[in-house]
């Protein structure tokens, strides 16, 4: 097998700049929330939702990290983590350019591992494709639940 190395850079996840009315809505949703289970007598729930508010309105405003990304004969490497083909089930890549980039999920054989997704740049989508079907098989890219929730809400 020949050697090859593909590197690139990218933000760790997809970051969406929000308003003041993103933040409004959210204070007014957890508000509401909160009453409802003040009023059904849940305080522990209601805690709950006073914690998980200010973790959101802190975590709203953070801009992802660059991670380093690197393609080789040997397998993934995402930040720090290796990922070698044979632990790998198959790959599916997203050619729709959001800011420059697209996506790319990795999808494991242990099915405890929760897969991988990683942000592409728009010039090494079709390299990285090339060469990662040598290895594992690629499978149509399809929106999972949490993305569309992600992506409608800008978190």
């Amino acid at each position: 097998m020949e050697k090859f190395e593909i590197k690139w850079e990218a933000p760790e996840f997809r970051y969406y700049q929000k308003s003041i009315i993103w933040y409004w809505i959210s204070i007014i949703l957890a508000s509401a929330v909160l009453a409802l289970a003040v009023w059904e007598g849940n305080f522990l729930f209601g805690l709950l939702v006073v914690i998980a508010e200010v973790l959101i309105l802190f975590w709203a405003n953070n801009k992802p990290p660059m991670i380093k990304f690197k393609i080789n004969e040997k397998g993934l490497t995402f930040g720090n983590k290796f990922f070698p083909y044979h632990e790998i089930l198959h790959f599916s890549l997203n050619d729709e350019v959001v800011d420059g980039f697209g996506e790319i999920r990795i999808d494991f054989k242990n099915h405890i591992h929760p897969g991988y997704m990683a942000l592409i740049p728009e010039k090494d989508i079709s390299l990285v494709r090339d060469k990662l079907k040598l290895f594992i098989r690629e499978i149509a890219y399809e929106v999972k639940l949490s993305d569309a929730f992600y992506d409608f809400f800008k978190f």
